[in-house]
């Protein structure tokens, strides 16, 4: 899929990508593909390359949809990522099967989450821990609770540093997460 757009070479005019997410750790349970792109300085010049590129891929055939988002500024209201621009692909696939591609453009690589992921599981991920990651977002996504679903990189968190093994054991490990966060926002400057 990604080869037939050349996608790599045209994020490579852009800056430095690396695979992120469930495809950079081989747990991958979707057809989503996430890719964070380091660039010099998010200038001008760079979110040029950006917007033209996204403007390339829309006219490629295997291309549905091309979402750009400028998050840096006074649009990046999320304090915890730096400023990026965003592009979001819809993809057919050779075996026509649709794909998403998140592809992330920051200038701050080190305060990127993503990558931060990457190097602190991609190293411990093993066999067995790869296929309880698997099932546990397997049965996260079809629970159909209502919650909201749980984020990948507090699955690989849990399975990969704290040894949840069960649908159980996270639903634990998540509850002890949420009241330790909530003592810990109720300390001596909570409002």
């Amino acid at each position: 899929m990604c080869e037939r757009l050349g996608l790599w070479r045209r994020l490579e005019r852009v800056g430095a990508p690396v695979v992120v997410g469930a495809a950079g750790l081989g747990v991958i349970d979707r057809r989503d593909i996430d890719i964070t792109i380091s660039c010099v300085a998010l200038n001008e010049e760079t979110i040029g390359r950006i917007t033209s590129l996204g403007a390339e891929l829309a006219t490629h055939e295997d291309v549905r949809q091309v979402v750009i988002r400028d998050d840096t500024g006074r649009w990046n209201t999320d304090p915890r990522y730096p400023d990026g621009f965003y592009l979001g692909l819809e993809i057919m696939s050779p075996r026509e099967k649709l794909w998403t591609a998140d592809l992330w453009f920051v200038d701050e690589p080190e305060r990127q989450p993503d990558l931060e992921h990457l190097r602190r599981f991609a190293p411990l991920v093993t066999d067995e821990s790869r296929t309880v990651i698997l099932a546990l977002k397997r049965s996260a996504r079809t629970r159909g609770t209502g919650d909201d679903p749980v984020p990948g990189y507090l699955i690989y968190e849990a399975v990969i540093q704290d040894a949840v093994r069960s649908e159980m054991e996270l639903q634990e490990w998540l509850n002890r997460r949420r009241s330790e966060s909530a003592t810990h926002d109720e300390g001596p400057n909570a409002s």
